[in-house]
């Protein structure tokens, strides 16, 4: 899950379902309720230690932080979306429009109106963030904590990419330059918001789910289809270093060439592409099972 969220388009809710834990994910986050936040008012250590589900969640957070330092300690994202743009983007592009095509599989269950309504909403919706958020938000501790909120509560759910928020937001680079050189002045707003947005939001996430499934899927699917501009490979992208760290200020989309270039570009997206679809379509299958088993038993 770690890995899949460090990456912008890869949701590790998804990755939640191909590990055919993604119930147990969402009830160990709401393990964290009304009822243990009172026990630790009270200083009941018996109720602060039992109620959560502790023996799941601490290996996964394990998971996730390892994954989270090799990925920006070893083999340095930042670093490789300043370097090698286009292949990094064209990947990302690629595992954009395989999760948007995933998000579109159970349209066929409703009509092509309603189908089309949703999406088109989902469109509307991403066109909106994107012409009206500005590229690059100034990194205070109150935009940072949002940026928090904002990026968990979408990785929470399969098929949303909390990593693809943050680049939304212009706060990708931001958050794995602070994660690789420990920047606490960063890191700790982010962190109390990204708790925050776990806790409380996963909550009205769950609830929709349920009640609105097929119908977030498709708005999703509408606004990871407008987010392809955001990462459209072929940009002339403007940085500014800031304190040694080499930030993102404007970037301006083009139509490239027909050349080599252009063609590991097309390589890399398909690659993308491929790995996102056959790793949810592994992923769909024994959940789908397991919740059939439950409804029959």
């Amino acid at each position: 899950m770690g890995a899949a969220d460090i990456v912008p388009g890869v949701s590790g809710g998804t990755m939640a379902l191909v590990l055919g834990i993604y119930k147990q994910f969402i009830e160990a986050i709401k393990s964290f309720d009304l009822i243990w936040l009172k026990s630790c008012l009270r200083l009941d250590l018996r109720e602060i230690y039992s109620r959560p589900h502790f023996s799941f969640l601490i290996p996964l957070v394990f998971g996730v932080i390892c994954a989270i330092i090799f990925f920006t300690k070893i083999i340095s994202l930042p670093s490789l979306l300043i370097t090698n743009p286009e292949a990094i983007y064209a990947l990302f592009s690629g595992l954009v429009l395989g999760s948007a095509i995933i998000l579109f599989k159970d349209a066929t269950n409703v009509s092509a109106l309603y189908s089309v309504s949703l999406i088109f909403g989902g469109l509307s919706l991403g066109i909106f963030i994107l012409t009206v958020t500005p590229t690059n938000l100034p990194d205070t501790t109150t935009t940072l904590f949002l940026a928090g909120v904002l990026a968990t509560s979408a990785m929470v759910l399969p098929g949303v990419s909390g990593s693809l928020v943050l680049l939304i937001i212009g706060k990708y680079t931001t958050i794995l330059n602070a994660l690789s050189t420990f920047d606490l002045h960063s890191l700790i707003p982010f962190s109390i918001g990204a708790l925050t947005g776990m806790i409380a939001m996963s909550r009205v996430l769950s609830w929709i789910i349920n009640q609105y499934y097929l119908s977030f899927r498709l708005v999703m699917c509408g606004f990871l289809t407008a987010s392809l501009y955001k990462i459209w490979p072929f940009q002339n992208r403007e940085y500014l270093e800031s304190e040694s760290v080499m930030k993102l200020v404007n970037a301006t989309p083009y139509i490239p060439e027909l050349n080599l270039n252009a063609f590991y570009a097309l390589l890399w997206a398909l690659a993308g592409l491929t790995l996102v679809i056959w790793i949810t379509s592994r992923a769909v299958r024994p959940f789908i099972r397991s919740e059939k088993e439950i409804k029959h038993k």
